[in-house]
């Protein structure tokens, strides 16, 4: 367990399973003391944490470090991808330094930053639709990011691949996708979606994406997916029926009739 008294005299705890809290109990001679939990947004195993000139968290994880912001109650993580080399902290006690830096032990050095630096990129990556594949023919269609794409009749089962264009830690990227206007179905880092006997009609298929650095992006891909009728799904065919079905009332009825004369 980790332990930070802050500048103000409030006391925060990392606990293993337990996330990082903050003590509300006015006696520490209690018996019983009250804690209040921010979640668990880090690694079990938190490591070290300190605050820095802004008065904000930092936590020093196995292989991240994390930003509790105290205002807002947030956190946010910076980890292998961001600095793009991998680092394992180590359980020595970090400190700040007169310019406000603060270093970490490593257990291949020391980390030094300075919090204000440390700031996620915020990058609008433009999304596209790059495929789709057929369960029929289990191949892969190139579409070059079109706008609009017709399901034939008999193809309803396929697989669309999309992309958000941010070359910066893309394998970190993670997507979420609705059809029409149902809620946000978050995928993680898989960029496709399945769809298996999709009724016919017409869909707008979303996409949205974070950035490299995880930052969900405003921007949204709308894309239109025509899934065409058979014949039996058409106004013809409903036609069709209610002409049978009257038809059918009509012989019923003409048959009862006739019984009815005959006796």
């Amino acid at each position: 367990m980790s332990v930070l008294r802050t500048t103000d005299e409030t006391i925060y705890c990392y606990c293993y399973g337990g996330g990082l809290c903050k003590l509300v109990s006015s006696n520490l001679l209690s018996d019983e003391l009250r804690f209040r939990s921010f979640g668990k947004e880090t690694s079990p195993l938190a490591r070290a944490l300190i605050e820095d000139k802004n008065h904000n968290i930092w936590i020093g994880s196995e292989t991240d470090i994390t930003l509790f912001d105290v205002h807002d109650q947030t956190f946010e993580s910076f980890g292998e991808t961001f600095f793009n080399r991998s680092f394992n902290y180590s359980e020595c006690l970090p400190v700040a330094d007169r310019q406000g830096d603060i270093l970490m032990g490593t257990e291949g050095g020391m980390l030094v930053f300075s919090p204000d630096s440390i700031v996620k990129q915020t990058y609008e990556a433009p999304i596209v639709v790059t495929g789709i594949k057929y369960s029929e023919d289990n191949l892969s269609h190139v579409l070059s990011d079109a706008d609009y794409l017709e399901i034939p009749t008999r193809r309803r089962n396929f697989t669309i691949s999309f992309a958000a264009l941010d070359y910066t830690n893309s394998l970190d990227i993670e997507y979420a996708y609705k059809l029409d206007d149902n809620q946000w179905y978050y995928i993680g880092k898989k960029n496709s979606v399945s769809f298996v006997s999709l009724p016919a009609g017409k869909y707008q298929f979303q996409i949205k994406a974070t950035n490299g650095d995880g930052i969900w992006m405003n921007t949204v891909k709308t894309f239109t997916l025509q899934v065409l009728p058979t014949f039996w799904e058409t106004g013809w065919a409903k036609a069709f029926y209610i002409v049978v079905v009257l038809v059918i009332s009509l012989a019923i009825g003409y048959f009862f009739l006739y019984l009815l004369f005959e006796t």
